[in-house]
């Protein structure tokens, strides 16, 4: 079923050009990146956490930098990136709004945004299984087993609408909004009726993560349900009134062809201090940004950009003076 939903995204992303430099807020583990680019390796690859980011360099490498960075302030100049993309992402931030503006300013003119969107109330309708629950009854379980799934996308009492979605980038300055619904009401059944069990039973139904483990395993199902759904999606999804996700293009008004080739060392150069975006200072071990007087740490080769980060290490050298330079390497 994670294979089926990314499939799906995958053809999504292969209806569009992804321009170099590109950037991905939001990776997670790689392992959707890897589904929808192969081979391919985009400029930059980002999560706020440390051990996401360094399972995707192990296990996937689709990316060629790797940052520790929050959507909301994003430490790259304005006009870097041609494409800024985001799976399964959008609905988790908690100030949308935010990370829509920094996402303007850090896309080059003409430059575009590609994300996917859960859509909660067709996904709630779907959800077999704790309507199941409360038919018998049992309505604080029920309660209990929404809120806890949809703890995954965003505030339970913020999640945005398609149209709250749609309206947000266009008040934010994109242009050439568009949204293609995906993922049918019926393999929604399917999907999450397995995302059920195993969360309010403490069932592990996909336990097996190679392609070929699954296969083993659920090779008939796959043959005899999951590919007529997924061949038949885009019809499924108009006559059954949507689909549960629904991906979304926008772009930066402007002509992308007057913008300059950036390598991937030119990228590193524009860096900038997330809190204040003036230039940075590389550092052996840290980033230093005079105007704010912080050091930012790099861990593995892997730049920490975000303000937790710089305080949490500068609380672990409490005892070591201001100057970084004296201060012991940043301890994940």
């Amino acid at each position: 079923l994670l294979l089926a939903t990314r499939y799906l995204i995958a053809k999504m992303y292969s209806r569009v050009s992804i321009e170099e430099p590109a950037l991905e807020l939001g990776m997670g583990f790689g392992d959707t990146a890897n589904a929808i680019f192969g081979d391919r390796k985009l400029a930059v690859g980002s999560t706020p956490v440390v051990d996401e980011i360094m399972g995707a360099r192990h296990h996937f490498g689709n990316h060629r930098q790797y940052l520790a960075i929050d959507a909301s302030q994003i430490p790259y100049a304005d006009n870097t990136f041609n494409s800024v993309v985001m799976n399964y992402t959008f609905y988790h931030l908690e100030d949308p709004a935010r990370a829509c503006r920094e996402i303007f300013r850090v896309l080059a003119p003409g430059g575009r945004l590609y994300f996917n969107f859960a859509i909660r109330n067709r996904i709630e309708a779907t959800r077999l299984l704790p309507k199941l629950i409360g038919e018998l009854g049992l309505h604080d379980y029920d309660r209990m087993a929404s809120g806890y799934i949809f703890t995954d996308y965003g505030s339970a009492d913020a999640t945005l609408t398609p149209e709250e979605c749609l309206a947000l980038l266009e008040a934010n300055g994109f242009d050439d909004v568009s949204a293609t619904d995906y993922l049918s009401p019926d393999l929604s059944k399917l999907m999450w009726l397995t995302r059920d069990l195993e969360v309010l039973f403490q069932l592990n139904l996909q336990n097996a993560t190679s392609t070929q483990a699954l296969e083993a395993v659920y090779r008939q199902f796959v043959e005899n349900q999951l590919a007529a759904l997924l061949s038949h999606d885009p019809s499924l999804c108009a006559s059954r009134g949507g689909g549960t996700f629904m991906f979304v293009c926008a772009r930066k008004p402007g002509d992308q062809t007057a913008n300059p080739a950036l390598d991937d060392h030119a990228i590193k150069q524009r860096m900038v201090c997330p809190v204040t975006r003036n230039p940075l200072e590389r550092n052996s071990g840290y980033l230093w940004s005079e105007n704010a007087k912080v050091a930012y740490p790099i861990y593995e080769d892997i730049a920490l950009l975000m303000p937790i980060y710089a305080e949490l290490w500068r609380r672990q050298n409490a005892q070591s003076g201001n100057d970084p330079r004296n201060w012991a390497s940043f301890s994940y």
